[in-house]
């Protein structure tokens, strides 16, 4: 922007809203494209301070009928539009058609004003959203979800109940009353009346810190300096247009731009690529030169026995199958790496403090949920039909049915811990099979009966792990929490091993407390997964034990390993030491035009 006071205009909408819910949408894969959209990278809800003094108004009339607001989007950059708008042309996969516009083809979207070419969202005093029930947080039923692109979701739309109508219209007249405009065509989209930007279209990007580096034409401010080079890297990352390591949830939108400027005029640069298998070592051969880069590749861990391999390369990448030990980080500290990229989402084999005290950054890569979703519903569909036992007795022969019967997901309640991106995608997926969802999540962050753990415990049928490991979350699901459950629950995890209290769960197991667990991750599982143990004694006793529960699915820590989700470990990968590198070039050559 052009005008420091104009973008000052704009913040983030729940630090001037106290007391709303957000879930951007279009920064998550959960939204009518199927994945996060450009120029969203962080999701957080970006508006005019007008639009925020109008919420607040709106939120204290809504307080007074006991509703609360959630936000679904607000400031679109304009490129965001222009991704809908090549979404739209590409062929149908299906794959949120259903959802979003069960009626109608793309093209069609546009047509009927469901999207525009000329979004109002771009001028920033343009919110969708909707309430819900501050006694219990649920969402207050509308009739249609969000962005249901149908005439279902017109206002004054028959086919919906009397509740469902009512709450349109408390929406509608809290909004209306607040100085909005509704849109015939959309139940939760409402515009300023007094919009101070009528005729002007923005397209700066939605980062992690929406004020702290702006444009000024074409002079790049930075604020006042930050007390560590993480932050000032981040900070430039920001202005890049690229997410923030460990928020890498938009990072495939950008890496096959940065593939498209590469030329074999840029500089080759060195990613040395540790713990890489075959498969991967392919896919690193692959896509290598097309980024300017050039890897060395060794299938060995990284340890103190070759750090030799990283000598010359600020930036390296590695594994998430064996553990990074401190002293290890101060070897690659004084072989001059300054960043790590780990090919997983989570980082729990890295001790990220002590990284960063010795000047190495750690970034994870994001994936596909997809994969890892797909999984998690395999796992619970075997688990709950007693696959295990089955195949083992047709596997000798014994075609007899079960004596135990299967149970059938639509009877059940389904309570997913962990609603980040994977969790999200569960849900989704949960929605088809017509069963019951609670959700638990610190930061609720998609549609769903969010409800506090204890109680999804004591009401839930299947439990599914997709949270975070980290000091907080160890043994999540302990002996105390684990009586918490329904008598024959059952335990899904293809999260983090330690997430769950393995020696609780056989104990549990033993008594008949629990239906059954399929496990794809597992305490102890290093050294043991991923290896080939048909020769070799495991020394791991609770695995062991556990193997021999019929009603236990033990599988290797797979649930990711798709062609799909390869693919992009491997991509974004290269893009976030790429992003690295030439930040940390950037700050160098700076520091050295301007030495202190």
């Amino acid at each position: 922007m052009k005008d420091d006071s104009v973008y000052d205009d704009f913040v983030f909408v729940d630090e001037f809203v106290s007391g709303i819910r957000w879930d951007a949408k279009y920064a998550t894969w959960d939204n009518f494209t199927g994945k996060p959209v450009d120029g969203y990278m962080t999701n957080r809800i970006v508006g005019t301070r007008a639009l925020c003094a109008a919420l607040e108004r709106a939120r204290d009339k809504a307080a007074a009928f006991g509703f609360g607001l959630l936000l679904w989007d607000g400031y679109r950059p304009q490129h965001a539009v222009e991704c809908f708008l090549r979404w739209s042309k590409e062929p149908e996969d299906g794959r949120t058609k259903l959802r979003h516009y069960p009626n109608i083809d793309r093209p069609a979207m546009f047509e009927k004003g469901y999207v525009a070419a000329k979004s109002g969202h771009s001028r920033g005093s343009t919110v969708d959203l909707t309430l819900y029930y501050l006694a219990t947080g649920d969402l207050a039923p509308m009739g249609g979800d969000f962005d249901l692109m149908d005439s279902i979701s017109h206002h004054g739309a028959k086919g919906i109940t009397p509740v469902e109508a009512r709450n349109r219209q408390y929406l509608r007249s809290i909004m209306e009353d607040c100085g909005f405009n509704a849109y015939d065509c959309e139940w939760w989209h409402y515009t300023l009346k007094d919009e101070p930007y009528p005729n002007t279209y923005f397209d700066f990007p939605i980062t992690y810190r929406q004020h702290d580096l702006y444009d000024k034409g074409n002079v790049m401010q930075i604020r006042p300096a930050r007390s560590s080079n993480t932050e000032a890297i981040n900070e430039l990352l920001d202005h890049l247009g690229y997410p923030q390591d460990g928020q890498a949830t938009t990072a495939a939108h950008h890496s096959r731009s940065l593939a498209a400027s590469s030329s074999p005029a840029v500089p080759k640069m060195g990613i040395t690529i540790y713990g890489c298998g075959q498969d991967e070592a392919a896919l690193f051969r692959e896509m290598a030169p097309r980024f300017g880069v050039t890897p060395a590749i060794t299938d060995a861990a990284v340890s103190e026995a070759n750090i030799e391999l990283a000598f010359g390369n600020r930036c390296i990448s590695v594994s998430h199958k064996t553990q990074i030990t401190n002293s290890i980080l101060l070897a690659l500290s004084q072989a001059g790496v300054m960043y790590i990229s780990t090919r997983s989402i989570g980082y729990n084999h890295v001790n990220v403090r002590y990284a960063e005290s010795v000047g190495i950054s750690v970034g994870n890569v994001a994936y596909s949920p997809d994969s890892v979703a797909d999984y998690t519903l395999m796992l619970m569909l075997m688990a709950v039909r007693n696959a295990k036992s089955i195949i083992n007795r047709a596997n000798g022969h014994d075609f007899r049915l079960n004596d135990v019967r299967g149970k059938e997901l639509r009877d059940m309640t389904i309570g997913v811990v962990g609603t980040g991106r994977i969790g999200a995608a569960v849900i989704d997926r949960l929605r088809g099979f017509g069963c019951r969802i609670l959700a638990c999540d610190n930061r609720p962050k998609t549609s769903a009966d969010y409800v506090p753990l204890d109680e999804l415990l004591q009401q839930s049928d299947i439990v599914t792990l997709h949270t975070p490991l980290n000091p907080d979350t160890q043994h999540l699901l302990n002996g105390q929490r684990i009586e918490q459950l329904k008598h024959g629950a059952f335990i899904i995890n293809t999260g983090r091993g330690a997430l769950l209290d393995t020696e609780a769960l056989i104990l549990a197991l033993e008594r008949g407390k629990i239906g059954g667990a399929a496990l794809d991750v597992l305490e102890g599982e290093e050294g043991i997964f991923y290896a080939d143990c048909r020769n070799k004694p495991i020394q791991n006793k609770l695995l062991l034990k556990l193997e021999k529960f019929p009603n236990v699915l033990i599988t290797p820590h797979t649930a990711y390993y798709t062609e799909h989700a390869l693919s992009d470990t491997v991509e974004n990968s290269i893009v976030n030491c790429l992003k690295f590198d030439t930040v940390a070039s950037s700050m160098t050559h700076a520091s050295m035009r301007n030495p202190a």
